[in-house]
């Protein structure tokens, strides 16, 4: 009884210990993101503002030159300036120097700056990671053969609309979306794409907090940690999505990018493993691990339904292809830009999205049938 006591005690040490382990672990966690968002945003301050101290000396050298050579000799022989005094427009040019000191980033700046592969990993990494988290839950009410259709004509509408905007930049010769509004329907309401993008930019980042949310809320307890899912959204958001969206160069998305890229490979490889392997089967290994409202349910034919719930996978490729807000960024940063360039690189980006969309699509639903989650990895064993 007393050698029972002393392991009931000692079970309950453990694991207040072990929660006292793990508070201190989520503190020193959020302690970590904070300090790194602060670095973030202490470095995108000093980035933006850069210094100019060679242009202003070179400015204080032309100012004071131009000062000198404005004196002109009446006939009385007295040194005149054309305007104004000498000593007053030395004052005046040291203060436009010290102005001029902090120089903030404009639209031509980071021009030409990606290369055919960099444009092709950064445009993968824009679309592809929470691209296909959804698309089997949306493949649901959709055959493979309608989904197959619907995923290739967003394809191509994606891919052209791209290079519309490639060619209305030549045309228009506006590196922007209101600069191409206000050139071809009206200054007035060129706020209107401005708004617009800020609206989509504002909904993509929610969608993939969202999404990271969820599966950090699932993958996080493997570490040692138990954070709920919103501790998990704020930590996503402070780091590293805020510090990825203070970045005005997308060549920069290129270590980042190339990540995801290996990720989302990783990923679909795992995904068609486990649609072939049966784990998830009626006495599979993982099939224990699977919620009742998760576990597969794969209809036994599933080719040609289409109606009204399609519209379910329209809405998930049409946030799946959903880059064109950086369409001018792209354009603008693509070395050597020409809008058939754009064309290529976009085509070879988005076909690949497509042939993982496809795989993962079709995995993610013949591993779990009706029953796939909106986000796919929800379904899978922790």
């Amino acid at each position: 009884m007393v050698r029972f006591s002393h392991m009931v005690f000692d079970d309950r040490a453990n694991v207040k210990g072990s929660g006292d382990n793990s508070k201190v672990a989520v503190v020193a966690l959020f302690a970590t993101l904070f300090v790194l968002c602060a670095t973030s945003v202490a470095a995108y301050i000093r980035v933006s503002m850069k210094d100019e101290d060679m242009e202003i000396s070179a400015e204080g050298k032309v100012s004071r030159g131009n000062s000198q050579a404005s004196i002109t000799r009446d006939d009385s022989g007295l040194g005149l300036s054309t305007g104004r005094r000498p000593t007053r427009l030395a004052r005046r040019s040291t203060i436009a120097i010290v102005e001029s000191r902090m120089k903030t980033w404009n639209i031509d700046d980071n021009n030409e700056t990606m290369g055919r592969f960099t444009f092709v990993v950064n445009m993968f990494a824009d679309l592809c990671p929470p691209g296909f988290l959804p698309l089997a839950n949306g493949l649901a009410k959709t055959g493979y053969i309608p989904g197959f259709i619907i995923l290739l004509v967003f394809y191509s509408l994606c891919v052209y609309t791209m290079f519309v905007i490639a060619r209305t930049a030549e045309i228009t010769g506006a590196k922007d979306f209101a600069g191409q509004w206000g050139k071809t329907i009206g200054q007035r309401t060129s706020w209107v794409p401005v708004a617009v993008v800020v609206l989509v930019c504002f909904g993509c980042n929610l969608a993939y907090s969202c999404f990271f949310a969820d599966i950090f809320s699932g993958v996080m307890p493997a570490f040692g940690l138990r954070l709920s899912r919103a501790n998990c959204l704020l930590a996503f958001t402070l780091f590293p999505l805020l510090p990825l969206c203070l970045l005005k160069n997308l060549s920069a998305l290129s270590h980042s990018s190339t990540f995801a890229l290996f990720a989302v490979l990783y990923t679909t490889a795992v995904m068609v493993v486990r649609s072939l392997d049966g784990s998830y089967l009626p006495g599979g290994w993982y099939i224990r691990d699977v919620p009742t409202t998760l576990s597969p349910k794969v209809p036994s034919e599933h080719l040609f339904g289409f109606g009204w719930p399609s519209l379910s996978l329209v809405n998930c490729l049409a946030v799946a292809f959903l880059s064109h807000y950086n369409g001018c960024k792209y354009y603008r940063e693509l070395e050597r830009h020409t809008p058939s360039k754009l064309l290529h690189c976009t085509a070879t980006a988005m076909g690949i999205c497509v042939l993982l969309f496809a795989v993962t699509m079709v995995a993610g639903f013949q591993t779990f049938g009706s029953n796939a989650d909106a986000v796919i990895l929800q379904n899978y064993s922790e």
